[in-house]
């Protein structure tokens, strides 16, 4: 996951494999819901595809008994990732969590996404899918300004 070298689709459609072209980053769409590029923090830390949310739901129970400084300290999924990158002392768990994920990716096909296929590229997520972005973060990285004494941040959009 970290050095690119993984099956999700924004690495593997930037490949030219078996007569198939690149495809357009904007073109790189999650398999499971079509409706936002597939990267690993999204399959790792957004995705609501029951499978998916069961592992992540007990690599956080781990992650906060483990490491609880970490809660509510990431606005996004991508710092939320390096964050987790950067604490050694997670990384069996993190490195768990990707194994996990990717095995489940990897018995789904990618979604096909020629031009044929697709009204036209999705560059950011429809408003449904930031509603449900934000409710993830707002779950697992609960900010609380009576508890941290700084002023509540707002989860920016991405």
């Amino acid at each position: 996951m970290i050095l690119s070298g993984h099956s999700l689709a924004i690495e593997r459609r930037r490949w030219k494999e078996r007569g198939k072209p690149v495809v357009p980053r904007e073109w790189r769409l999650y398999r499971f819901c079509s409706t936002y590029i597939e990267d690993p923090p999204h399959a790792m830390f957004v995705c609501d595809h029951p499978n998916l949310m069961q592992l992540r739901e007990i690599f956080l129970a781990k992650l906060y008994k483990d490491l609880p400084a970490i809660r509510g300290k990431c606005s996004t999924p991508w710092e939320f990732f390096r964050e987790l990158l950067a604490h050694r002392e997670i990384t069996p768990l993190l490195a768990k969590l990707a194994h996990d994920v990717l095995k489940i990716f990897d018995a789904t096909p990618m979604l096909c996404t020629r031009p044929a296929h697709i009204q036209k590229p999705h560059p950011e997520p429809p408003l449904i899918m930031q509603f449900k972005v934000i409710a993830f973060l707002a779950a697992c990285f609960t900010i609380v300004a009576a508890q941290t004494a700084q002023p509540c941040v707002s989860i920016p959009r991405f």
